[in-house]
């Protein structure tokens, strides 16, 4: 027998392996060492994720910091500005004219009502600060969670891949000795052959000599005839000489007696020799049947105790499947109550966030009379500034579109590859069914055990057809799940879009404020050219702050964008470790594949042991060890359509442990998307409430 070699596949190469005595169980072992050295989650990215964390929670602490500062500063500027009212309008208090008072009653009254909304906007912004403190430590508490979960299936893995080398030495070393139990039964055989060959031989000679002899006496037989036949002639003649003669004939007659007497003690000695010869023939027939009734004995045994180690494997199994469904109920559970804590956390920041948007606005409205010169230079600034922006996200989401034009075409050179898989499983089905047909018609006189074995021949290639099926369906389900992120990207390009809009719509706004506002400035440029210049200098303050808010606002999207890649990044490595898992549960089978083959030559090594043992028994008719032998082909029979069960039960179970790893890796990998997804809503929601404002 020659050892079954196989070569480790990858998905990139479509390299196929027709024979399987080109199979080698050391490629699987290097695979499974390689899956251990090449694990992505090596101390090096672990290195870097804890930094990566750490790096973050700095720099969300150094921005709350910052934040609080620059509010700090503004109730000072504020507090400031309602010290200084008092002096500004004294001077303006002497002025006899009732219009004048009337418009400074005006004025102040303006100025307490933006006091009063710079207020409400401070404690806006502290409200803002202690939610992103909040937003920030839940991220780090979440990212703690993902790397633990990631460090569990690292180990499980691992222990996995160990269980699985143990299973394939334990399979090597099962075939190894039952070649090498089989090895002296196949001797035996050889020489119980030789000894029939060898006793028909001896027959043979011995028939040789018996016709031998009988042609001899048949010889003596005529002569003495022809002797009588002359005496009774010559008696007339020789009538006289005949008492000379009588004497010589009756020693002729002696002599042909002891001749006759000779060839009968010959004959005699001949048949006890046979005799005896057949008798040791038979005991010695009789050690070999019983010499091979013990081996079977044995290898009965040994079949019962592998099917005890079976069973035990099937257990152990089971009691795996049941703790991974335990744990994933578990985990459902926790993310529906979350999720349905944070929809209605959600729903009341909403609430508050219109109400405050409200507020926002009708101030904000107030304040643009009174200070548009400024403000327009400012817009113009912040609009050229968010025109830029926008075409740096416009080239990021066509650099994103690219990658994920690739990332389908990747996809579609991988459903060709599986096609041209299936395609070349049909045709090995087809050739498996036309040589079993051509078997069929050679062996209409074999048992019913070779058409259960073709019957579960057929049974495999369908499940290998129903599993290239399912990764069908994996592939197309991948397509669509793609297809929906392009349009998710799609719809966020609007979003941008309505906000360049709106940004316009903003400029016109002000260019109507500005025509309507210019003629009532006139009246006030005299008066008011001090008071301007105070208020330039402090709006160039808030145009400062607003602008270093949109920076850190632009930054924390930057993050973001980052951490999404990142995210991305990881979320590939773990689909190359599934693709990997993948690959050895298909050389695991390939191996049982090898398994069965063996089995059956073995099989087959039996059946033509028992047809030599049937002859020999027409030969012999040795009544109980035919008995015996019966009664172990049909133990045997019974033990291997047992073991052909349990393989069965084992390959179920496997495809059952994949299906969950599938599943989990999906729920996995949406439930990161769907955290992206809302962080990165978030903050759009945010820019555009901070650009409207």
């Amino acid at each position: 027998m020659q050892q079954s070699k196989f070569r480790t596949v990858s998905p990139m190469q479509c390299q196929y392996i027709s024979t399987p005595s080109n199979c080698s169980v050391g490629g699987a072992l290097k695979r499974s060492k390689n899956l251990k050295t090449q694990s992505p989650y090596s101390s090096q990215n672990k290195e870097s994720i804890n930094n990566q964390t750490q790096g973050e929670n700095d720099k969300n602490k150094n921005r709350c910091k910052e934040i609080g500062i620059e509010v700090a500063k503004f109730l000072q500027q504020i507090n400031k500005n309602e010290s200084n009212f008092p002096s500004m309008y004294s001077s303006i208090v002497g002025i006899d004219n009732k219009n004048h008072e009337d418009s400074q009653a005006e004025q102040q009254y303006k100025l307490l009502q933006q006091n009063q909304s710079l207020h409400k906007q401070s404690e806006i912004q502290q409200q803002e600060i202690e939610q992103w403190k909040q937003k920030y430590e839940q991220a780090a508490m979440q990212l703690n969670e993902m790397r633990n979960k990631y460090d569990e299936d690292i180990k499980i893995l691992s222990q996995e891949i160990q269980a699985v080398n143990e299973r394939i030495t334990s399979c090597e070393q099962q075939r190894n000795y039952s070649f090498f139990e089989q090895k002296p039964t196949g001797d035996n055989l050889t020489n119980m052959s030789m000894q029939t060959f060898q006793r028909s031989l001896n027959e043979n000679d011995n028939q040789i000599e018996q016709n031998k002899l009988l042609d001899e006496i048949s010889e003596k037989n005529s002569i003495i005839k022809s002797l009588t036949f002359t005496i009774e002639k010559q008696k007339m003649e020789i009538s006289e000489a005949q008492l000379r003669y009588n004497g010589e004939i009756e020693q002729l007659k002696n002599k042909v007696s002891q001749i006759q007497v000779e060839h009968q003690n010959q004959i005699y000695q001949q048949k006890m020799k046979m005799e005896f010869y057949q008798d040791s023939q038979v005991q010695n027939m009789k050690i070999a049947y019983n010499n091979q009734i013990e081996i079977l004995k044995e290898e009965i045994n040994q079949l019962k105790c592998l099917i005890d180690i079976k069973n035990q494997e099937i257990q152990t199994i089971n009691n795996q499947n049941q703790r991974l469904k335990y744990q994933i109920d578990l985990e459902n559970n926790q993310i529906k109550q979350e999720n349905e804590s944070l929809k209605l956390k959600l729903i009341k920041k909403e609430q508050q966030y219109l109400e405050d948007v409200n507020q926002i606005k009708n101030n904000y409205f107030q304040m643009q009379k009174n200070e548009i010169d400024s403000i327009k230079q400012s817009s113009q600034k912040q609009i050229s500034v968010l025109e830029s922006e926008i075409k740096n996200l416009k080239e990021f989401l066509s650099a994103n579109n690219s990658e994920q034009q690739q990332l389908m075409i990747d996809r579609l050179r991988q459903r060709e590859y599986y096609e041209i898989e299936n395609q070349k499983l049909n045709n090995i089905i087809e050739d498996q069914n036309n040589r079993l047909l051509s078997q069929r018609l050679q062996s209409e006189t074999l048992n019913d055990e070779s058409i259960k074995k073709i019957q579960e021949i057929q049974l495999q290639c369908q499940l290998l057809l129903e599993e290239t099926n399912q990764k069908m369906e994996q592939i197309n389900r991948e397509n669509i799940f793609l297809k929906n992120q392009i349009i998710q990207k799609d719809n966020e390009i609007n979003n941008f879009e309505n906000i360049y809009k709106k940004l316009n719509n903003y400029e016109e706004n002000l260019l109507k404020l500005e025509e309507e506002n210019s003629n009532i400035l006139h009246h006030y440029e005299q008066q008011d050219r001090q008071k301007q210049k105070e208020k330039e200098q402090y709006i160039y303050q808030l145009q400062r702050n607003f602008e270093n808010q949109l920076k850190q606002y632009d930054f924390q999207l930057q993050n973001l964008i980052n951490e999404k890649l990142q995210y991305m990044q990881m979320l590939e490595i773990k689909n190359q470790e599934c693709s990997d898992l993948s690959l050895e549960v298909k050389n695991l089978q390939l191996k049982q594949q090898n398994i069965r083959i063996d089995n059956e030559l073995l099989y087959s090594k039996l059946i033509s042991l028992s047809n030599t043992q049937e002859s020999n028994r027409i030969i012999n008719d040795p009544l109980n060890n035919t008995v015996q032998f019966k009664r172990m082909s049909e133990q045997i029979s019974l033990l291997q359509n047992e073991l052909m069960i349990k393989n069965k039960e084992l390959t179920q179970i496997i495809d059952k442990y994949q299906q969950l790893e599938q599943i989990v890796c999906k729920n996995q990998i949406k439930q990161v998307d769907q955290s992206l997804n809302d962080l990165m809503k978030k903050q759009i929601r945010k820019s555009s409430q901070v650009l409207n404002q």
